[in-house]
């Protein structure tokens, strides 16, 4: 099970299926193999690379007991770490009650990396206090308890029962103990450019809030079930699928008629196709052939770019200082390092644009270049830019 490493939390996660990605992550005492349970994964995975991943406090993930390590950024900051992780420059995302949560924050914090949200049974303004009270005395009593509690509104299998007993009581009521936990997001609403589906059941007591901010997104659809409360929505796969396919299929879509959009802007004279490339360069690579590895690199480096794609055009040249690094010519590295850092600095990529940094270093270790001003002005902003990726807690 492969895992992101947060600021030295550890975020497990799990990839299924093939196609565009897709982020799918659950609310307070989820995890990730909830999805598989209810059907979801399967009814995904043959159209969408689900990324499947476990909130810190729950599931595999580490689980700090402080609740400074679950301000809102930090959350948020877990999921860019999964997606930086596995190489993905953008993602659909999937998130019902604190994943929903979770969604809004995204939204905020990193827009970019995302082409559509699908947030079920979260409104976006201020937690109750009496709703957190609620939950933190239900803890208190264990998780003994909080199972009895699910017991009541849905059917659980003895699997999804053992894993829910599995939670750590502690984390998750720090969690909610969060400086930031019960505050408002309502400010991002009016700034979310992608495509919205919101969808709440009628029963939950957070359905008029839900309903009422989807007036303030530019984007935004509108689905409720019926007799639903909170917990039997997300349950009920069977009617809420429909609803996420059909707008995954239109918001897919509407993000390939922009891309060939792009695409028909360039000239026929130095038309690539960049993803056909990358995928030649990258198996290139992992077969050993470096340096026609590195030539379709570049070519995608610069296909990106004409199409305005920022990151993979990046992440591309990046690929290409390390063929150079592999072929053992590291001067012609550490400028494709450096320049890749730029970009990536320049963008907001901040993780990538120090693994850039950090490998011109070695360049310059493997050139015996360990002194001068150079190297002293490289080690002093990869210094700057990891107290920059602290203070933003990604």
């Amino acid at each position: 099970m492969p895992y992101a490493n947060n600021q030295g939390v550890r975020i497990r996660y799990e990839v299924e299926g093939s196609g565009s990605p897709l982020v799918l992550l659950s609310g307070l005492t989820g995890y990730l193999e909830w999805w598989q349970e209810l059907g979801y994964v399967d009814s995904l995975k043959d159209k969408y690379k689900l990324i499947l991943i476990d909130l810190r406090g729950h599931g595999g993930s580490d689980k700090p007991h402080d609740p400074e390590a679950y301000r809102l950024k930090l959350l948020a900051g877990d999921v860019v770490a999964v997606l930086d992780d596995l190489g993905i420059s953008k993602a659909h995302f999937l998130g019902y009650s604190m994943g929903g949560r979770i969604g809004f924050a995204l939204a905020k914090y990193a827009p970019a990396r995302f082409q559509s949200f699908i947030i079920g049974g979260q409104e976006p303004g201020e937690v109750s206090q009496e709703g957190t009270r609620w939950w933190l005395q239900l803890l208190e009593k264990g998780m003994d308890a909080v199972t009895a509690m699910f017991e009541t509104e849905i059917s659980m299998t003895p699997e999804m029962k053992t894993r829910l007993l599995a939670n750590d009581a502690k984390a998750l009521s720090a969690m909610l103990m969060a400086p930031d936990y019960r505050a408002s997001l309502e400010d991002v609403l009016p700034s979310i450019t992608a495509p919205c589906l919101i969808f709440v059941g009628e029963a939950d007591s957070d359905f008029a809030g839900v309903k009422e901010c989807v007036k303030y997104i530019r984007s935004a659809e509108f689905v409720s079930f019926p007799g639903l409360n909170h917990t039997q929505v997300i349950s009920d796969s069977h009617s809420v699928l429909p609803h996420i396919t059909k707008f995954l299929e239109n918001a897919t879509r509407s993000v390939h008629a922009k891309n060939s959009a792009g695409e028909n802007e360039m000239s026929q004279a130095t038309k690539v196709d960049p993803i056909k490339t990358h995928r030649d360069g990258t198996a290139l690579y992992d077969s050993g052939n470096y340096k026609e590895a590195l030539d379709k690199f570049l070519q995608a480096s610069q296909s990106y770019r004409k199409v305005g794609d920022f990151f993979d055009s990046s992440y591309t040249l990046f690929k290409a200082a390390e063929c150079s690094f592999l072929l053992k010519d590291y001067q012609t590295a550490v400028e494709r390092f450096l320049e890749a850092a730029d970009k990536m600095l320049e963008r907001g990529y901040d993780r990538f644009g120090l693994g850039a940094l950090e490998y011109a270093n070695d360049c310059h270790k493997a050139l015996g270049k360990e002194k001068g001003k150079k190297v002293t002005d490289l080690k002093k902003r990869i210094a700057e830019v990891k107290k920059k990726i602290e203070s933003q807690a990604f």
